[in-house]
Parts: C-alpha cells; sequence; structure tokens
C-alpha cells in the first residue's frame, strides 16, 4: 500500500476535485490507473484530456488546509508596483493564469478576491513626464472587514489593485 502524502486539485469535466497523491519521480498518482506528468500535470496515456492536475495546487498533506496567506507591509517599487510573496509565487511570472487554476489557489488558501481598477479621472499622473510611475494611487479596500493587498501592478485595462481575504471573514 502507498501511503498519498500530498493533496492536489484535479480539473475533470463536473469541476474541480481535491484529491490525495503519491509522488513518483515524474508523476503524481491518485491511483494505480490515474497518474499526471510532474512536467505539466497532462493525465499519462490520455495528454489530449481536459482532465488535468493543478501543479500549483499540490500541497503536502500536513500543510494541506489553508496555508495561512496574511496582510503585509507593502514596499512598493520605484513604479509603484507590489505583489505578496505568497501570490508571486502562485503567479511564477506567468502574465494570465486560467480561473480554474486561480479559483483552485484560492480554495485551498482559505481566501477570497476582488480588485479595483485604477480611476482614470486622476490626474495626478497626467502630469508625470512617465506614465508607469503610479506610486501616488492608493487603492480603496472592498466593503467589509479583513482585506489586504495582493498585488498592484498595471495592466493591458490599466493599473489595477488586487485584494484578498480569508474566506470565512464574509461567512456569517
Amino acid at each position: 500500500m502507498t501511503i498519498k502524502t500530498h493533496t492536489g486539485v484535479i480539473i475533470t469535466k463536473d469541476g474541480n476535485k481535491t484529491v490525495s497523491l503519491h509522488e513518483t519521480a515524474t508523476t503524481w498518482c491518485v491511483g494505480k490507473g490515474e497518474t499526471y506528468r510532474k512536467e505539466d500535470g497532462r493525465r499519462s496515456g490520455a495528454p489530449l484530456t481536459k482532465r488535468r492536475l493543478i501543479l500549483t495546487s499540490i500541497k503536502p498533506k500536513e500543510q494541506n488546509r489553508t496555508t495561512q496567506i496574511s496582510a503585509l507591509p507593502i514596499e512598493r517599487d520605484e513604479y509603484g508596483c507590489w505583489i505578496h510573496p505568497e501570490y508571486d509565487k502562485f503567479c511564477d511570472g506567468r502574465e494570465l493564469v486560467p480561473s480554474e487554476e486561480f479559483d483552485a489557489w484560492l480554495k485551498t488558501n482559505g481566501l477570497e478576491w476582488d480588485y479595483e481598477l485604477r480611476d482614470e479621472s486622476f490626474d495626478f499622473l497626467d502630469d508625470a513626464p512617465d506614465d508607469s510611475d503610479f506610486s501616488e494611487w492608493q487603492p480603496e479596500p472592498p466593503d467589509g472587514e479583513g482585506w489586504f493587498i495582493g498585488s498592484i501592478h498595471d495592466t493591458e485595462d490599466g493599473l489595477v489593485c488586487i485584494w484578498f481575504r480569508n474566506a470565512e471573514i464574509s461567512r456569517p
């Protein structure tokens, strides 16, 4: 009998499913006939199926339930950007993260999220010689308690602030 030491989230046709896993040199195994490649999370022997393991969702069982991600001091860079180290680790340099993967990461970490786009009516940036510095923008948290900044960054749609909070706060 193999001891399953990790959990992870699999995307299935019926939605996301959390499963127990054990590790081999090249795969993550759910059971004898269900393995996923470590390199890309695709199912071994069936690489064209949409079913896949979200690699960033894999956690050791002892650390599995709700990683504590909380507010940190914000130290914005010279352009006014900042990203929470745990969110940065998850994004891993990617500009876009599939929504299923993001939702699974939020669930694994017990978080909910919201965002704020910078109001383009602000004129403090219009006087700046270079629009890449938005350090003066101070985003306002969403309504409710417990929100903290996950990221302040520029996108094709403009400046955005990603907010996180513990999902338990919003439940009665």
